[in-house]
């Protein structure tokens, strides 16, 4: 008797054993989704016809949810799902992707919303928060908002509302302080130039600083700075200043120049040798060469100097 029932009970086994393999789960360590929600699917592998069943809303776009292994057998049995945890160390981290957008970003949108709001045009912002990049679902990136956007020029405050999507779980709102503070055009050197290099147009960069910034003394026109020479050494990108430049040298010392001296019904010129260098409208010590008398005489081009009859030198 014991011999004929023995193959029923063994074939009973093996039939349950398969059931219990084709209904038995394997826990995923780590899984991504984009979705608003999570699914049993995406915590087990083989969790058959409960795979779409929806057990816990997802995290945040670019963050994570850690599933322990308590509240991951009680996901399972609400679920009907026959899974058990091997230890109590199981868990199952959940990532939910999205796109970045930065502080940069933000703060472009918020300055296109002051500046349409009346923002002076030589007024920039400072953000109280240094960062403000933040994560949002994919694809959403220009449903990023500025609401209600407000400055004080007086106090020179300014704030607005930055709103996020996030999905289902609605739209976020957070609130965005700064400062505003107006800014100078300034020309600086793009490049490094030697004493007596004649200063061009494209020797020069245009950059913008905090008007708190600019020295009394800076040159903030570029007419005032090309044609003429840096006087000693100045660094890229440093301010300029009026002490820093001289008019170029046209007249070397040592050189031969013209003496000319008019009146209204002569001209007379000589022929001198420059005792001291001088530019354009400065006055310079020459040499007589013929007579050897040294006079004064103002500088009027290159090579060439001029007297007055007080200067003779015939």
């Amino acid at each position: 008797m014991l011999s004929r029932s023995l193959p029923y009970a063994i074939a009973f086994f093996i039939v349950g054993a398969a059931i219990d393999a084709s209904t038995a789960a394997t826990l995923r360590n780590a899984v991504s989704v984009e979705r608003d929600i999570i699914r049993l699917g995406d915590l087990f592998i083989d969790a058959g016809k409960h795979s779409k069943t929806v057990v816990a809303n997802s995290p945040a776009p670019g963050r994570s949810e850690t599933f322990g292994a308590r509240q991951l057998q009680n996901i399972a049995r609400r679920a009907g799902l026959d899974w058990y945890p091997e230890s109590r160390y199981d868990r199952t981290v959940v990532r939910r992707p999205g796109d970045l957008v930065s502080t940069e970003e933000i703060a472009t949108k918020l300055r296109h919303a002051l500046r349409q709001s009346g923002l002076p045009k030589d007024q920039r912002i400072k953000l109280s928060k240094k960062d403000l990049s933040v994560y949002v679902a994919r694809g959403t990136q220009n449903e990023v908002r500025i609401l209600s956007p407000r400055f004080n020029i007086k106090n020179r405050t300014f704030s607005a509302k930055i709103e996020i999507p996030r999905g289902k779980r609605g739209n976020e709102r957070l609130q965005i302080t700064g400062r505003t503070y107006t800014v100078v055009k300034v020309p600086v050197f793009s490049r490094r130039l030697q004493r007596n290099d004649i200063i061009r147009e494209a020797d020069l960069d245009i950059i913008e600083l905090p008007l708190s910034a600019v020295g009394r003394n800076a040159l903030l026109n570029i007419r005032d700075i090309i044609g003429k020479t840096p006087k000693r050494l100045i660094q890229n990108g440093k301010q300029i200043r009026s002490g820093d430049l001289k008019p170029p040298t046209v007249v070397k010392k040592g050189s031969i120049v013209t003496i000319v001296l008019r009146t209204k019904k002569m001209l007379i010129t000589a022929r001198g040798k420059a005792i001291d260098d001088g530019a354009k409208g400065e006055v310079v010590r020459v040499q007589n060469t013929r007579s050897r008398k040294t006079i004064e005489a103002t500088v009027v081009g290159p090579s060439r100097v001029t007297i007055g009859l007080l200067g003779s030198v015939l």
